[in-house]
This record gives structure tokens, sequence and C-alpha cells, in this order.
């Protein structure tokens, strides 16, 4: 059995400002995850917002809680500052102190939450920087148990680093990077969709076929880090159906890989590395 671990950095798993559907989705798993499955998500009242507020006012509790203005700015935005909650709820609670908030703006009536997230902050007695650092490196423990994530909290980004992508379709769950001169790098771990569809052409089907009974893909497994011509090759071998791999394949965070690449012609690599299409049906190993 193969299993694969995403390495990816904390400030590319998440941030409050990726797109809204992506960001309640990932608050929506992390809740199901700490949850008795009791909850329900409702899209249309179903927001997000922040314990420690995004314009406290100056001399108040969480001014004086959090006086240095960098820290505040450095957790403001982090999943373990942030809850679910209903829309009903009033917004212009959003500034009250701690205990005051939790009260008003936390629970129902009945003294309640919608969910388990959330009555972990109510559960708090206090709101301050070290609560809110240990409460964040328990949520990303949790995401790396749950999603075989290796999550970095560096926040540095280096030039050579590899970008990774990820694909979710028909079943699959596979990540890839980018190879050179247009090629795509599908990791090993990577699983594939169980059959194709009609839309898949035939050719796509039997380099599966093949990849398969070369042992590159065994039980629905990827082996090895294996290259491809294109992430829209990749796509559809993976997804077993036509694809476009340029709007598919998204990082984490939900870009698509033509807007992080760039708007390259996806060719042939020119520099001796082989992909399945250029090796005459035997493939070869990713670098």
């Amino acid at each position: 059995m193969y299993q694969r671990v995403v390495y990816v950095r904390e400030n590319r798993f998440f941030h409050y400002g990726m797109p809204s559907r992506r960001r309640n989705y990932i608050i929506q798993r992390l809740d199901s995850f700490v949850s008795d499955g009791g909850a329900k998500y409702d899209v249309k009242l179903f927001t997000i917002e922040h314990v420690l507020p995004q314009n406290p006012e100056k001399g108040s509790e969480w001014d004086q809680l959090w006086p240095d203005q960098d820290e505040r700015a450095f957790w403001l935005n982090r999943i373990a500052n942030l809850v679910p909650l209903t829309r009903k709820h009033n917004s212009a609670a959003q500034n009250y102190d701690f205990a005051t908030k939790k009260k008003s703006y936390f629970q129902n009536k009945g003294g309640i939450t919608s969910y388990t997230l959330t009555t972990q902050v109510v559960n708090e007695d206090s709101w301050t920087p070290e609560v809110v650092s240990e409460r964040q490196k328990t949520l990303l423990a949790l995401f790396s148990e749950k999603w075989d994530l290796k999550i970095d909290p560096s926040e540095e980004l280096n030039d050579d680093e590899e970008i990774m992508f990820h694909l979710a379709i028909r079943g699959c769950n596979a990540s890839g990077c980018v190879g050179n001169d247009g090629s795509f790098i599908v990791k090993a771990g990577s699983t594939i969709a169980r059959d194709t569809t009609p839309s898949c052409q035939s050719s796509y089907i039997e380099i599966r076929k093949n990849l398969i009974d070369n042992g590159i893909i065994v039980d629905g497994v990827f082996t090895q880090d294996y290259v491809f011509d294109s992430p829209s090759a990749a796509a559809v071998i993976v997804g077993g159906r036509s694809a476009n791999g340029r709007r598919e394949w998204t990082t984490l965070d939900g870009r698509q890989y033509g807007k992080v690449v760039g708007h390259k012609i996806e060719r042939s690599s020119r520099n001796g590395t082989k992909s399945y299409f250029q090796s005459g049906g035997t493939g070869d190993k990713a670098a």
C-alpha cells in the first residue's frame, strides 16, 4: 500500500483571501473532523468570522491583549482565529470583548453553538496570542493526520521550490508538479479514477492500460513519480475522461495551473527526459 503525503507551506494551504467556496469547504471539513457528525452545513447560512476582530477599537480589551500590531496582523487570518457561524448572528457584535462576543455572537439563545470549532473557542477563558498559537498547532496537526499533509509553517517560498498541484475528480486523488519544457510530473502515491468514460480517447485508454501492465500504476496507485508531456495528458490519465489540465490541476488554495505557471506552450521535453509518449510506451521515472 503506497501512502501519498503532500508537503505544503502553511500560508499556501489556507489563507482568508482564497475563494470563499474553497475557504468555507476547508473550515467545514475541519469542523467535521472534530464533531460527532451532527452538524449541518447550509451554504446559504454558513459564514466564517474572526475571533480577534479585524479592526479592534483603540483602548479596547482586544487592543490590550494584542498590543503588538505585527503579531495581531500575523494571527488575524490564521485558521485558528476563524470560527464558523450562521448569518443570523448580529454583525454589530464583531468588536465586542471576548466574554461578551462568546455569549452574544458565537452562541444561540439556548447557549449552544452550531459548530464544534466554535464550541471550542467558547470554552476558552481568554483569547491571547499564546492561546491562538497553540490552537493553530492543534488544528494543523489534525489536517496533517486526516489529509496526509506535511504542513511547513515557513512563510518563505524559494524560487526553485516545487509548487504542488492537485486533482480530485471521479474518485481520483492525485498530486503533481511542473516538469521541464511543459511536462508534468504526477507524484508517487497519486490515485486514479477506477474506470474511463466514453469521452476518454482510445489512445489514452491504451496508455492507461500500459502503465498498469508495466507496474507504474498498481491497484490504482502510482508507484513512482511519472512524467507526462503536459498537465492535460496527466489529467486525462488520472481522471479517466477528457480534461483541460491547465484548468483542472489546482493548488490547495484554488489557483489553476494555467494561471500559476503562465500561458506557456505545452511541448515535449527537449533535454533528454522522456515521457511516456516519447518512450514508445515503456515509460521513464521522473528524475
